[in-house]
């Protein structure tokens, strides 16, 4: 058996159908999780680094004064633990890329929260795109977690695969 890089075939796609249902539970290094943890230099940073100054996320004494008893962080941090696309496999040399996510918030992230992320393969759908042929959009769901096992979060994602060369003709 030799593949073809590069192409969206019928044994490629065959090969990722076998996938579906699978669970892929991301690891801190590799293809996997950033922040693991709700530390308050990872919420600062990150609140750096969007730009949000809500003193809910930053001030401690802010935090302690309010419904949540401490600092929190915004609900958006969790795309610096697990960048939730329907990353759960591909084709050699098959370019994808990230297309959407819907998002289901259960509880806030507190302080200090250790996160951990589970992500199954739910969808493959074949399409026909103008602009590069043959394209794939493949669907997760992932859930966030804290220490005690609650859910934090759920998110439907998904990611578009498309032949780079048809694309690149057009």
């Amino acid at each position: 058996m030799v593949l073809e890089s590069g192409k969206i075939d019928q044994e490629g796609i065959d090969r990722l159908r076998s996938r579906l249902g699978s669970f892929n539970r991301p690891r801190q290094y590799g293809v996997g999780l950033f922040n693991t943890q709700a530390s308050q230099d990872a919420i600062r940073h990150f609140c750096q680094g969007i730009g949000d100054e809500n003193p809910l996320y930053w001030d401690l004494s802010h935090g302690y004064n309010s419904q949540y008893g401490k600092i929190i962080a915004p609900a958006c941090f969790l795309y610096s633990v697990y960048w939730c696309s329907g990353r759960t496999g591909g084709l050699p040399g098959v370019h994808g890329f990230h297309a959407g996510n819907d998002w289901e918030w259960y509880r806030p992230i507190y302080l200090d929260d250790k996160i951990s992320v589970q992500e199954q393969f739910t969808d493959l759908q074949e399409k026909e795109s103008e602009f590069a042929g043959k394209i794939l959009i493949q669907s997760s769901v992932t859930h966030y977690f804290n220490q005690h096992g609650d859910t934090i979060a759920k998110t439907r994602g998904w990611q578009v695969r498309a032949e780079r060369d048809a694309a690149k003709e057009k």
